[in-house]
């Protein structure tokens, strides 16, 4: 899986076979983890790459 960011825009691009996207899910579902990403040596056109997406849940009221 890749996420790949634009620093000008914003922007976020993230990819990934079906089952690394439905394993992200998952772990996001959990509420806590750290999904370990590919490492893309040349981003163009986005800035840079990101080499991991470290996440937990949110205190406070969920909607």
């Amino acid at each position: 899986m890749k996420v790949l960011r634009g620093d000008s825009t914003g922007e976020l691009a993230l990819s990934g076979t079906r089952s690394e996207l439905l394993a992200l899910g998952r772990e996001l579902r959990s509420g806590r983890g750290e999904i370990l990403l590919e490492k893309v040596h040349d981003p163009f056109p986005y800035s840079r790459s990101w080499s991991r997406i470290t996440f937990r849940r949110a205190r406070g009221k969920r909607k």
